[in-house]
Parts: C-alpha cells; structure tokens; sequence
C-alpha cells in the first residue's frame, strides 16, 4: 500500500509542478512589433527569447496543381418545415432575458481584459500632400482630425502611451507618406483569469435559471390546486 500512496503522491506534486511552472509562464509578456515604413508592413511576435514573424509571410515553394476528380453529387435533402415566427420570437426573448447578465458581466470583462492591454511606444509620422496649398491644406485637416479620434478611441479600450505624433503639411508633392511604429504588450495569465470569471457567471446564471423555473412551475402547481378545491366545493 505504501508504494502505492508514494506513486500517487509524486504524480500529484509532478501535477501540480507543472501547472505551478504553466502559470509562471504566462506571466511572462507575449509582445507584438508592428511598423508601416514606405508602405511595407511588418508585423512579428515575441515571447521569452522566441520570436515568429507573421508579416510579411515567408515565401512558400510552389507545388504541383493536383488534378481534381469530379466527385458524384449528393443529393439534397427536402426541405425542412419552418417553424412559426410567434414561437422563434419568443424563444429568442427568453434567451435574450436568461443570458442577459452574463452578457453584461462578459462586456465588463472584455473592457478590463482589453485595458490589460498595452500600445507602447508608439511613432508615427505622417506628411500629407495636395494638387496645390489649398488641397494639401484640407487634406491635413482631415488627417489631424482623424488622427485625434483614432487616438482617443484606442485611449478609451486599450492602454495607449504615444511617444511622439507628427503629422505636417507637404506643399511640394502629392499624396500621403506615412511611418508608423508600434510595440504591444500583453500578459497570457489576464485572459485566463477573464476566462475562469466568465466560467464562474456562467454556472451561476445557469443555477438561477433553474432555480426560477422550478419557482415558477411550483407557483403554477399551486393555482392549479387552489382552482380545483374550489370547484370541489361548489
């Protein structure tokens, strides 16, 4: 039996190491590099001392084309009788008033999990042109402002620190040129605490929702009864 019990109890530390050590290790940031430099965008992630890059793709030999065979056509099933749009109606009402607090705790959730999220040093510069001064001068307005909406929006869902943003007038050419460069940062362990949260509101709803419906059944049973003692007496 003692050999047994010592089997057991060094498959639960080993079990349990290798969460402790899972655990640790998304704590460690999983980082993003981003940056549009003469229209060429580079996209790479990194994490530890690993780094994959996802823009732009690395190029694949070509293969051969396979020729195709035709294959024999199945045949399609009859249609299905549609179901009244009375009952569809209800049954969405009722779903949308079960999972309704849990789709408000999961739209608190992603807000948090999305703060967790960091644009760090940010660069961009960007020289907008015109035909002539009046065009260049319109352009840039337009360019400034949405520069400053994108900014407050990105403020308000992400954690954003912007090192420096230019954007100036170009008097001597036409279009737009643009340099952006950008880091972000994020931690693993964030979106599985966020996912342990939404597990959690889940089964809660689930459980109220039972309880509600056994409490609204029961209430039924009741005024059924209550009905019939009635017409028993009369």
């Amino acid at each position: 039996m003692a050999p047994v019990l010592a089997v057991i109890g060094r498959l639960l530390l080993g079990i349990l190491g290798l969460i402790l050590l899972l655990a640790l290790l998304m704590c460690f940031s999983l980082r993003l590099r981003v940056s549009l430099i003469s229209g060429e965008l580079s996209v790479s992630a990194h994490y530890l001392f690993l780094r994959y890059r996802i823009l732009p793709p690395k190029e694949k030999p070509l293969k051969k084309a396979r020729k195709k065979k035709d294959k024999p056509k199945k045949e399609e099933p009859p249609p299905e009788e549609k179901k009244p749009k009375n009952k569809e109606r209800q049954s969405l009402k009722g779903l949308w008033e079960q999972y309704l607090p849990l789709l408000r705790t999961a739209g608190k959730t992603v807000r948090r999990l999305c703060r967790r999220i960091v644009i760090y040093n940010v660069k961009a510069g960007v020289d907008v042109g015109g035909e002539d001064a009046h065009a260049a001068a319109i352009r840039y307005a337009k360019a400034a402002s949405l520069a400053a909406v994108l900014r407050e929006l990105l403020g308000e869902i992400f954690t954003l620190r912007i090192k420096y943003l230019r954007i100036s007038p170009e008097f001597l050419h036409d279009g737009v040129s643009a340099n952006l460069s950008a880091r972000i940062r994020f931690r693993p362990i964030f979106a599985l605490v966020a996912a342990v949260h939404l597990f959690f509101a889940f089964l809660k709803s689930r459980i109220n929702n039972k309880s509600t419906g056994k409490s609204k059944t029961q209430h039924k049973d009741k005024g059924g009864r209550q009905y019939e003692s009635a017409a028993s007496n009369r």
